[in-house]
């Protein structure tokens, strides 16, 4: 049995974390200088992080089972609490429930009552829902009503085959939500997690690859470029993913994306479409994501909705002809949205 805190879990006082699988043990102990906190994937996640706290290792921990994918086998909701605790989690988390799409709403309220089964013993347990994008661009209130029903701190994980922000108004709508429901985490996110914490959200946990940013419905085909292989890079100043082949595509454009931080001490993000400079992509992406993340945090909570606009707002002029016309790149709906919301 865990014993219960008093103190209030690092992870629910608007921090970020990142996202990263319990097999990646070197990525473990890298993003845990840079982040505020980790969340770890996978069942295997508590036994990992067992492991390495018995090396010493203390960063704050979450752990995201995953149980809301069917792949992913089930467990007694008590053994999973009592695995966390035993690895020291900031807090513990359900195994999570999968939320499709119902024009009904009978899905959304089976799964609030299971997860209210499940943290019935656990009042200060975080309940895990993987929730299809429709809640958020068709019923934003209704999914608002049912968290605030449940009673409990709420971590959602955003589903769709590439990008659940980028669908109708996906950012209003998760706006909307984490506005009217305290202690709400979004789980398995791309930096749009920044702008779900600065309208309210408690908590973030940013993946580093396309996979660790949403959630892919089984049945469902994910996205990515066809043919190619190269490393996907944020670029801070566009607030996007980008691969290093089409970065290095942007030979005429009239500015070159850079990253002057000590990952990279100003090289050309048009490196990376060396797909042997995969690990160096990575830690340009953490390491870019981490700064951006203390610029917006640090700041003043009065000031943080603005700048975070304004990031977004200037990120969106650098988008248009790169070099050549034909070759015209658009901000995503995410981009806009957030620039405007």
């Amino acid at each position: 049995m865990a014993v219960v805190s008093l103190t209030r879990p690092i992870t629910l006082k608007e921090t970020f974390s990142f996202y990263v699988p319990s097999s990646k043990i070197r990525d473990l102990e890298a993003c845990g200088e840079l982040a505020d906190a980790l969340t770890v994937k996978g069942p295997k996640g508590p036994a990992t992080v067992r492991t390495m706290r018995a090396r010493g290792w203390d960063p704050p921990v979450i752990f995201d089972r995953s149980g809301y994918d069917p792949r992913v086998p089930a467990i007694d909701p008590e053994r999973w609490f009592d695995d966390q605790a035993a690895a020291s989690a900031d807090r513990l988390l359900t195994a999570g429930t999968w939320v499709p799409w119902d024009e009904t709403g009978d899905a959304l309220r089976q799964a609030v009552e299971v997860e209210a089964k499940r943290t019935s013993s656990r009042p200060d347990a975080t309940a895990v829902l993987a929730i299809d994008h429709h809640w958020l661009t068709n019923v934003p209130m209704d999914l608002a009503s049912a968290l605030a029903e449940l009673g409990r701190r709420v971590a959602l994980v955003l589903a769709h085959p590439t990008d659940p922000l980028s669908v109708g108004n996906a950012v209003h709508g998760l706006v909307a939500v984490v506005r009217s429901v305290s202690d709400v985490s979004i789980l398995r996110t791309d930096h749009g997690g920044l702008g779900a914490i600065v309208h309210g959200a408690c908590h973030a946990a940013i993946g580093l690859i396309p996979s660790h940013r949403h959630f892919v419905p089984v049945g469902k085909s994910g996205g990515g470029k066809t043919g190619d292989r190269s490393a996907r890079v944020f670029i801070r100043e566009m607030m996007d993913w980008f691969t290093g082949e089409t970065i290095a595509a942007w030979v005429t454009m009239s500015w070159k994306p850079r990253c002057h931080l000590d990952c990279c001490h100003g090289q050309g993000l048009d490196r990376f479409f060396n797909e042997r400079l995969e690990r160096e992509a990575l830690v340009h992406n953490r390491t870019t994501l981490a700064r951006l993340a203390d610029d917006i945090l640090d700041a003043p909570r009065e000031e943080r909705r603005r700048l975070f606009a304004e990031t977004c707002s200037q990120a969106t002029e650098r988008y248009g002809a790169m070099g050549k016309l034909s070759m015209v790149t658009k901000p995503k709906p995410q981009l806009l949205q957030w620039a405007f919301v």
